[in-house]
């Protein structure tokens, strides 16, 4: 029997929390805003994992 290292829902509930507390009052406008950032920092962070993953995969050229 495995035992659980992490709760996906309670993690899942905190982030819900922190992203209500951080837009908490936000206009429309700032709310796109806010999410737009968001998921140019998402997607940034997924090219630069993919750039990494990329380099380690090249091979070394030959030594001459």
């Amino acid at each position: 029997m495995t035992t659980k290292t992490f709760d996906c829902v309670d993690m899942k509930r905190q982030i819900q929390a922190g992203i209500y507390a951080e837009t908490k009052g936000m206009t429309q406008g700032e709310l796109l805003e806010y999410f737009h950032q968001a998921a140019a920092k998402f997607w940034a962070g997924v090219e630069a994992r993919r750039r990494q993953g990329e380099a380690r995969a090249t091979p070394a050229p030959p030594a001459t």
